[in-house]
């Protein structure tokens, strides 16, 4: 039976409300919301339209749209070209769109927020005064939490197969690596960037969990804040809320990460070429011979 190959066209209903049309789009902000509020017998997560926050779609969509340098000419900072299998699991289906564009997703107030790769300064300062306990600031992080030498794959478009981003790595004594498949991601140099980020998002290594008040309902998941107390040096610093809490006596529980521009930035002149693939050269037939010598010892076989 012959093998049967098909050309798959790109979904055509995506909604972008920045112009209000709907259409064909790699933009990732606009793919992942229209993955998301795609039922789940359809493949898609299956969230609810007012979980939604269009304004938030909006201004992601600005980001994954700005243009970065690359040796091959401008690119779209971040682009999903991909299919989604019906039977994979809506959340890790998820967690591999995030991934693949250096964000960080949470549920907040009723809403489902995609925060895609770019800094996002300070806009709360939290006092002292308001902590409700002590604060715990881990010396150290957890072995798989830090690398030194980040690896990943995506899909090569010409062969529609995985295939090798270069290697990010940091100079360092002790190797310790990570790997990320970036199932999105057809661009080698966009994948180079969101390795680098990762790579450098591992140098970041300061993590604090802040008790707060009543205060703490203010702040949300995925802020980004600076901290009033000159403890351990940390007011130098820009933390992510990357986890919110509330307890039984009204007090908030934050987990904080430690948040800078420096993450997102990327050299242009820094870009590794991917490898070539290598070919095999066609084997030469063996000819008729009348003695065959078995290499390994005295013994040889005649064939008449």
């Amino acid at each position: 039976m012959p093998n049967i190959t098909a050309e798959v066209e790109g979904k055509d209903t995506i909604s972008d409300p920045r112009t209000g049309t709907v259409g064909y789009t790699r933009n990732a902000a606009l793919v992942f919301y229209d993955w998301m509020l795609t039922r789940r017998e359809e493949g898609g997560f299956g969230c609810y339209s007012d979980e939604v926050d269009w304004d938030w779609v909006a201004a992601e969509a600005n980001v994954c749209d700005e243009l970065v340098d690359t040796p091959a000419g401008q690119e779209r900072r971040y682009e999903f070209d991909s299919y989604i299998q019906t039977g994979a699991a809506p959340s890790e289906v998820r967690d591999t769109f995030v991934t693949c564009c250096a964000g960080r997703f949470t549920y907040s107030g009723g809403k489902m927020l995609l925060r895609t790769g770019y800094y996002v300064p300070p806009s709360s300062t939290l006092q002292e005064m308001d902590l409700a306990g002590p604060i715990t600031v881990p010396a150290l992080l957890e072995g798989d939490q830090i690398a030194n030498e980040i690896s990943g794959s995506y899909i090569e478009p010409d062969k529609y197969q995985p295939s090798d981003v270069p290697t990010r790595s940091q100079y360092a004594d002790d190797v310790r690596q990570a790997s990320y498949d970036l199932p999105h991601i057809t661009s080698p140099y966009r994948g180079q960037r969101i390795l680098e980020y990762y790579l450098r998002k591992s140098a970041a290594e300061r993590r604090v969990t802040w008790p707060m008040n009543i205060m703490g309902i203010a702040i949300s998941t995925l802020d980004t804040v600076q901290l009033a107390t000159s403890r351990y040096g940390l007011n130098n610093y820009a933390f992510q809320v990357t986890s919110w809490g509330l307890n039984q006596d009204f007090s908030c529980g934050l987990q904080l990460e430690e948040h800078n521009a420096d993450m997102f930035e990327f050299d242009p002149d820094s870009y590794l070429e991917p490898g070539e693939v290598g070919v095999l050269d066609e084997a030469e037939p063996i000819s008729d011979s009348d003695e065959i010598i078995l290499d390994g010892g005295d013994a040889t076989t005649e064939i008449d």
